[in-house]
């Protein structure tokens, strides 16, 4: 390790990242701001993922290359990343996205500007396969609200893509606040109980482009989504919905807030409960099924 601590680290999970991987890192290398450790996570690749990262690793000193003997799942590939930074501030980079040359500078200066913003993100463009632009994507302005509670409303109003998670991030922050969970949507989770800890700044002019193809988390099916999260899995997720809620909840309950901003923090909840009721019903039906199906065979086995 070099003796100077730097001021950013770059945490990169990756399993099987070809063939996107090597674009993602010449993105990272070509980056204005160059004061930065890059902590690569490989999650046990079966592809030439391990050659390109060593080659890479060979020729820069500031790239930490660790390789995981088995596959943990992909969050807790992402939580490791973390666990091993250095820096002031951490940023996640997934291995199929780039990024505009000074969009780290630009989100690095606001975040040393402004005590108080704990994110800083650049806007989102969505690309395909071969880098082709498809659309802007808009992720919003009430990151910035003043209260707690108004930013955590807007957080759970915008279930979409959770893009600001790979924005700059203030280290100490992020390790107090939920991490990726193995379950869908805890990117949204970690991101409104970073939201309730401070204001998050969208950098204008500076571009993170993700990248829509074949075989991202978005594409998957209900079982392959599963074992992305856990390999050993066999079944696809159940109650989606349900887990989302109870662990949003979670992040009200632990809230470092008022009395007064909790309060509106449940209303909140429980409002956006509301929009969903026809699926929290589907799913706790489907539970009750499950529960007495398991209970009939119980019973079956016992007077066989």
């Amino acid at each position: 390790m070099r003796a100077r601590t730097p001021l950013l680290s770059v945490g990169l999970p990756v399993y099987n990242g070809l063939p996107y991987l090597e674009e993602t890192l010449r993105s990272i290398r070509e980056s204005t701001f160059e004061d930065y450790e890059l902590i690569v996570c490989d999650n046990a690749s079966t592809d030439a993922t391990g050659d390109l990262l060593r080659s890479f690793a060979a020729e820069d000193e500031r790239i930490r290359y660790v390789r995981n003997e088995r596959n943990i799942g992909a969050a807790r590939n992402y939580n490791k990343c973390l666990e091993l930074a250095r820096g002031k501030y951490f940023r996640w980079v997934a291995s199929d996205d780039v990024h505009s040359p000074g969009a780290v500078a630009s989100c690095i200066e606001a975040l040393e500007a402004e005590p108080s913003i704990v994110l800083a993100f650049p806007e989102t463009r969505l690309i395909d396969a071969q880098g082709t632009l498809l659309q802007d994507y808009d992720d919003g302005d009430g990151w910035s609200a003043a209260s707690s509670a108004d930013r955590f409303w807007n957080s759970i109003t915008r279930m979409g893509l959770s893009n600001a998670m790979f924005g700059v991030i203030r280290t100490d922050v992020l390790r107090g606040s939920t991490l990726q969970g193995d379950y869908p949507s805890s990117d949204l989770v970690m991101q409104t109980d970073l939201a309730i800890r401070g204001s998050f700044m969208r950098v204008r002019g500076e571009y993170y482009y993700r990248r829509m193809h074949d075989g991202c988390t978005d594409s998957l099916d209900p079982l392959a989504l599963a074992q992305f999260y856990n390999p050993d899995s066999s079944a696809a997720f159940e109650a989606r919905m349900l887990r989302l809620f109870r662990e949003l909840a979670g992040v009200v309950w632990r809230a470092p807030v008022s009395t007064g901003e909790r309060s509106r923090m449940w209303y909140s909840l429980a409002r956006r409960a509301n929009w969903e009721l026809p699926t929290l019903g589907r799913e706790v039906g489907t539970l009750i099924r499950h529960a007495f199906r398991h209970d009939q065979r119980g019973l079956a086995m016992k007077h066989a």
